[in-house]
């Protein structure tokens, strides 16, 4: 993104860049550890893939569309897409609130992750 900012000469705010940067290394972190719990739980990798896919699918179509569907924006709050760029990061920075979710969202799934490998059996 850097590389390209200087390559077409925009003006990008450097903070800024690194606030989006930040907001979605969270995002990914959020699904890397859904992938992951879902994983321990089951043991199958293709459940954790399908499952894990699957959400973060229907959870980027909810967020896309909730500005043009008046029945979608209740379910807004649900994308971890919302908390990634709803409030336009680029533009009007990091939203503190926005940031604990994302981490909280990730703890969350990675400490459920921890215990369900403590429940599986390796022998087998």
């Amino acid at each position: 993104m850097a590389a390209g900012t200087r390559l077409f000469d925009v003006a990008v705010d450097w903070l800024r860049l690194a606030q989006v940067i930040f907001s979605l290394l969270l995002l990914g972190l959020t699904f890397l550890s859904l992938s992951l719990a879902i994983g321990c739980l089951s043991g199958k990798r293709k459940v954790s893939l399908g499952v894990s896919g699957g959400f973060a699918l229907v959870t980027y179509l909810i967020n896309a569309y909730a500005p043009m569907i008046e029945a979608l924006r209740p379910y807004q709050a649900v994308s971890p897409f919302y908390y990634y760029n709803g409030r336009a990061v680029l533009i009007n920075g990091l939203d503190i609130s926005h940031v604990l979710v994302l981490a909280a969202l990730s703890v969350i799934f990675f400490a459920a992750a921890l215990f369900f490998f403590n429940r599986r059996d390796l022998s087998t």
